[in-house]
């Protein structure tokens, strides 16, 4: 344990050398995977919808971001309870409800030993640290601990990466509209750096019209040519259920199956 613990104020140090919140994630995710000897290491936070969303992470895990579904992991439990949870077999355990193909995923992966701790910055839980290994390893009470506190010093560095990237996004999308009086072309230059920063596959823009009856697509950032097409010159009703209606009070809204 006494080297876990000088292994933990180097890492402070070194999360404090960098305000990139990509490079801050991974140094997290890898230290971790290699003081608890685990197979996983995710990080995960909460976006201004209250979505869980992983940032990254170490080891066989899927390219970073991602979604989670609030049932399907003890992370999102973590986020919603601010405390720290374990299980030897996450398919094993009532607490979570994963679908059929995360089930298999983990299955596969076989990574179903868990423990997730809460990120917490100024009182708020902001995310969730997740490790995860094979079926049957316990995590004891001093590992619990040692995640804890590694997870109060990389809440701090990743609250801090993650007001330098804001200000660095409006500083961005600011350089680029000073000066441009089109609406039109503003909120492509807009949809254009806000993909490349969130590295969204596409980005669409819409205004609503002078009724607010209606969105009409505006612009747009890698939006497919088919689609283009089937939207030119087409408005899309304002509806009182759904993502609009959430649009239409001014609220942020998110899917991660928009289809349904």
């Amino acid at each position: 344990h006494d080297s876990r613990e000088a292994s933990l104020v180097q890492t402070s140090r070194l999360l404090a050398e960098s305000l990139d919140l990509a490079v801050v994630t991974r140094r997290i995710a890898e230290t971790v995977r290699e003081l608890f000897q685990v197979h996983t290491a995710v990080l995960v936070t909460v976006d201004a919808a209250g979505g869980i969303v992983a940032l990254g992470g170490a080891g066989p895990v899927p390219p970073a971001p991602f979604r989670l579904r609030r049932s399907s992991t003890l992370a999102s439990l973590v986020v919603r309870d601010g405390i720290s949870l374990r299980t030897t077999d996450i398919l094993d355990d009532p607490r979570v409800d994963p679908r059929p193909e995360d089930r298999e995923i983990i299955a596969q992966s076989g990574h179903r030993a868990v423990l997730a701790v809460p990120l917490i910055s100024r009182g708020r839980v902001i995310g969730s640290l997740s490790l995860g290994d094979q079926a049957g390893r316990v995590f004891d009470d001093d590992e619990v601990r040692l995640a804890e506190a590694f997870a109060a010093q990389a809440a701090i560095a990743l609250e801090n990466a993650r007001l330098y990237n804001q200000a660095s996004t409006l500083l961005a999308v600011g350089r680029v509209v000073s000066g441009v009086s089109d609406v039109a072309e503003a909120l492509r230059l807009v949809s254009r750096e806000l993909g490349r920063l969130t590295r969204a596959d596409t980005v669409s823009a819409y205004l609503i019209d002078a009724d607010r009856r209606f969105f009409v697509p505006t612009a747009g950032y890698h939006v497919p040519k088919a689609t283009v097409e089937a939207l030119a010159g087409e408005m899309l009703p304002v509806q009182e259920d759904g993502l609009a209606a959430w649009l239409q009070r001014g609220e942020v809204a998110w899917s991660d199956d928009v289809a349904n």
